[in-house]
């Protein structure tokens, strides 16, 4: 999935992330469950849904994602960074 940066309307951090209800229809997890705890470091909401390829092919749209990055805090500067430019 390759998300516009002018495609976002809010992103929620740290806590207020992990409160999210991860079980929303509308929600793509990038989160490996299987090696992590599975709360995200951040979920980005869209102004309208993006398509996104899944598994064998398979298009379907989303209007949340949510996010655990490796170097969580690296992955909010660099975002924070290119939203608003100084």
């Amino acid at each position: 999935m390759l998300i516009p940066l002018d495609a976002i309307q809010h992103i929620a951090w740290g806590k207020d992330a992990e409160g999210v209800n991860l079980k929303d229809k509308d929600m793509l997890e990038f989160i490996a469950l299987n090696i992590e705890e599975g709360k995200p470091h951040c979920v980005m909401t869209f102004k309208s849904p993006l398509k996104a390829t899944l598994f064998m092919g398979i298009k379907r749209s989303y209007s949340k994602v949510a996010i655990r990055a490796d170097e969580a805090a690296r992955f909010r500067r660099y975002v924070e960074g290119k939203m608003n430019p100084i």
